[in-house]
């Protein structure tokens, strides 16, 4: 059994006396809900001009992680980020008004913006919600050395107030977010005199530069890090498909893990290399590709790592030994897989500071992040009595155990 009922209850009710650090990008995600049937044309310029009837903000990116993390019930939240000094970063920490969040460590400098994902939104005739074109709000240059040092100087500040920390290195730019080399290397010197601290790395784009702490992507962020790790050339075709990777958790639609491409890995099982990568289906069920990645990024910082690949589940892999691939609970009927990833991070972190062990932390991610995708038109959140229901859910299917030789899990490499 991958996790035990009384487990989840165990861990469940730690989260209450956990005190979690946050670093990264924070975004706030503006809906903008335009009145249905109101087609209104521009008398300047003949074109559409959308007709709002709503607006909406919530807290995204490293938001949506602290959104994920107070409805399963946390009892302490710290963000260290850098906003603007301007309507947008008031707009966004009144969104954080009612969570469990100190926002003393959430710098406002005058001289960015604040990032922001508006997001226009139109209901249909048949009650489906269409989003249109996203408006991005967002400063497109390096953050400043002084909002670097006061980043760095926070992080240290809270460090010992921290049963663990959450890097969210949003931005695939080199250095436009917050996580950018300085407060990396910041990072870096805390958790080497503090190895026993929990530094869990969720990066869209640079994976490969963290060498330090517990690294998760989803399938195309791993085997993209694992091959520039195998000095992959930057004019490659993983290169180019990780600046649209999607930090949601991967496809909801991805490829079966029984039957997962590894078509373009070394057969023998060896490591992802430069020349391996081309024949990858970075978008599709390359599980076991991916799990061969995983092990070279764990062989790096010789801590558990993980991937997560859509409705097939989540990848997990022990300092020692090979990628698992734990299955996620598949769900029915509409999906929206915006903002997966972060909530299995929320499940899955919370509980490894709770005492889960990595493949309990993993499952408890994948039954967090089933509940979230099916919350349409919004980023999901989860709380715990919708956690042990879903739990009652699964383990009713357990007609079967879905690995082999009665396992609940699938070894993923050769």
């Amino acid at each position: 059994m991958l996790l035990a009922f009384d487990r989840l209850e165990t861990f469940l009710h730690q989260f209450p006396r956990l005190t979690i650090g946050l670093v990264g990008d924070l975004v706030l995600d503006q809906y903008l809900e335009l009145a249905p049937g109101v087609h209104e044309l521009s008398l300047e310029t003949g074109l559409e001009a959308y007709q709002i009837t709503r607006v909406r903000n919530a807290a995204g990116a490293l938001g949506t992680v602290l959104n994920n993390l107070a409805a399963l019930g946390v009892g302490r939240l710290l963000p260290v980020t850098v906003i603007g000094d301007d309507g947008r970063g008031f707009d966004l920490r009144r969104a954080l008004a009612n969570l469990p969040v100190d926002t003393t460590h959430v710098v406002a400098d005058p001289e960015r913006l604040t990032p922001t994902y508006t997001k226009p939104i139109r209901r249909l005739a048949d009650g489906r919600v269409e989003e249109l074109n996203r408006l991005d709000v967002r400063d497109r240059q390096p953050l400043s050395a002084t909002a670097t040092q006061a980043v760095g100087d926070r992080i240290a500040a809270i460090w010992n107030q921290c049963d663990g920390f959450i890097v969210l290195d949003q931005f695939v730019e080199s250095n436009w977010g917050v996580v950018n080399d300085g407060v990396r290397a910041r990072l870096a010197a805390l958790s080497a005199a503090d190895p026993r601290k929990l530094v869990y790395i969720d990066s869209r784009a640079h994976l490969s530069r963290f060498h330090f702490g517990v690294l998760k992507g989803n399938r195309r962020e791993v085997i993209a890090a694992a091959a520039i790790d195998a000095k992959l050339p930057a004019s490659s075709p993983a290169t180019h498909a990780l600046a649209g990777g999607n930090a949601a958790g991967g496809n909801a639609a991805g490829g079966n893990a029984a039957g997962g491409n590894a078509a373009g890995g070394n057969a023998a099982g060896g490591k992802i290399a430069a020349g391996d990568i081309a024949g990858v289906d970075l978008n599709g069920g390359d599980v076991a590709a991916a799990g061969r990645a995983l092990e070279q990024l764990r062989d790096r910082t010789g801590r558990a790592a993980y991937c997560t690949c859509g409705d097939d589940g989540t990848l997990v892999v022990e300092p020692t030994g090979a990628a698992r691939l734990i299955p996620g609970f598949r769900v029915t009927g509409p999906i929206d897989v915006c903002g997966a990833g972060d909530a299995a991070t929320s499940g899955l972190v919370t509980s490894l500071l709770a005492g889960a062990t990595p493949v309990e932390a993993a499952t408890v991610g994948n039954l967090v992040a089933s509940i979230t995708v099916q919350q349409l038109g919004t980023t999901g959140t989860a709380r715990p009595d919708q956690v042990r229901s879903r739990y009652r859910e699964w383990a009713a299917t357990w007609a079967a155990p879905p690995g082999p030789a009665g396992s609940d899990e699938c070894s993923v490499s050769s």
